[in-house]
């Protein structure tokens, strides 16, 4: 990459001015303190992720296709050794 010095850039670039992004002064930023319990609250002790629920769905799936497709493979091969017979 050349220097930054020989960098060609258009005026109109350098000269935009870029405006801030909306910030909305009703909803509050990040929370500067943890959340703590209140006297009748209570907070999980163990959350199970949305990511680990999808992935096990979808490792159970892949199973039972793959059972379903030998069940089906099975019953037809049955079906046509009973036909010959």
């Amino acid at each position: 990459m050349p220097p930054e010095d020989s960098w060609i850039i258009p005026l109109e670039f350098l000269e935009r001015e870029i405006p801030h992004s909306y910030v909305d002064p009703s909803k509050p930023g990040r929370r500067r303190t943890k959340k703590r319990r209140g006297v009748r609250e209570s907070f999980p002790q163990k959350r199970i992720s949305v990511q680990y629920l999808c992935s096990s769905i979808a490792t159970n799936f892949a199973y039972v296709a793959s059972d379903a497709l030998s069940i089906a493979l099975f019953v037809a091969i049955n079906n046509s050794f009973v036909k010959n017979n």
